[in-house]
């Protein structure tokens, strides 16, 4: 009975998160993109992943975000003032009577699981969630300075949406 109580949390824990989050503003889940205005042209722009998404992707969907912001604000360039890791790591673990056997590790892309078989009544598992996420603090320009490196917006959302 353990057994088949593990395989039905994997498929529930993979079939409601299976995929890496997507471009969106964040809800409720605290998923996706927000952005803080921090003054007339500079903002604080946050992405969020699940256990699915990459780092990558994390990094994309942030930039994705400042480039939309710049252009909708009316500015053509934005430079990356300062950034933030906001990656966390939530662990979990789940032990049922006494079992002696062996162990195996299964990992898919942010996230790890053990379990635990053998001869007895009990079963173990175990693993880490990583959900990546970064804070970027934005500044918008309209023309390009030359004493500092920036991004062109439109360019950006030409090239990578």
């Amino acid at each position: 009975m353990a057994i088949s109580r593990i395989l039905g949390l994997f498929a529930i824990i993979f079939s409601l998160g299976s995929c890496s989050t997507t471009y969106h503003s964040a809800g409720w889940l605290g998923k996706g993109y927000s952005e803080i205005v921090t003054s007339q042209d500079s903002y604080l722009v946050t992405f969020k992943g699940n256990g699915f998404t990459s780092d990558e992707k994390v990094m994309k969907c942030a930039l994705r975000r400042a480039a939309e912001l710049t252009i909708q604000n009316g500015y053509k360039y934005f430079a990356v003032v300062s950034s933030a890791d906001r990656t966390r790591s939530i662990g979990y673990s789940n032990t049922q009577g006494n079992l002696s056997g062996s162990a195996n590790t299964y990992s898919y892309s942010n996230s790890s699981h053990s379990y635990l078989s053998g001869s007895g009544s009990s079963s173990t598992y175990s693993g880490v969630i990583r959900k990546p996420g970064i804070s970027m603090q934005i500044k918008c320009f309209n023309d390009k300075p030359e004493y500092m490196d920036v991004i062109d917006a439109k360019y950006y959302l030409e090239m990578n949406s």
